[in-house]
């Protein structure tokens, strides 16, 4: 009977020790980052690709203590963020100053059919293992070749 008491309380122990770690990681991500868009060599020459270079520039994420971020690409783009392992989720609530029921409206009225089923899909980071680096993961649908989209964590 004593075996059994310790054991659960080394569980007990252990349980809330690997919460605490997920909680750390989280405040860790919570700040400003600073995104770079890194085209491939191949696309050095490729005038569409520099162009979303181009507009990329400037690319800026805040993820809130209160899970909610705004990240600045071109247009304000607002909602809200969940850290899933190793993978930092985005989901848009708001862009352009748009709920994305309003996108939905006004895509489907320009017959952008595929523009209504990615909003709903979130944009997914991987999360480097020291916490200071996010790393846009490509859908399936995403042009592959385009180059990768990081984040890097600003000093506090």
């Amino acid at each position: 009977m004593k075996h059994l008491g310790i054991v659960t309380a080394l569980l007990l122990a252990l349980a809330v020790a690997l919460a605490g770690c997920g909680g750390s990681m989280e405040a860790k991500l919570v700040g400003k980052w600073k995104g770079t868009a890194n085209l491939p060599k191949d696309k050095a020459n490729d005038p569409m690709a520099a162009m979303a270079q181009a507009m990329l520039a400037n690319i800026s994420l805040e993820l809130k203590k209160d899970k909610t971020f705004v990240m600045t690409m071109m247009v304000p783009i607002e909602g809200t963020w969940t850290l899933e392992g190793s993978q930092v989720k985005l989901h848009v609530t708001k862009a352009m100053g748009m709920s994305t029921d309003d996108l939905k409206a006004k895509a489907e009225k320009m017959g952008q059919t595929k523009a209504n089923e990615d909003i709903n899909k979130p944009m997914v980071l991987d999360v480097s293992a020291d916490g200071t680096e996010l790393k846009v993961v490509p859908d399936a649908n995403s042009k592959q070749g385009m180059g990768e989209l990081t984040f890097k964590k600003e000093a506090a």
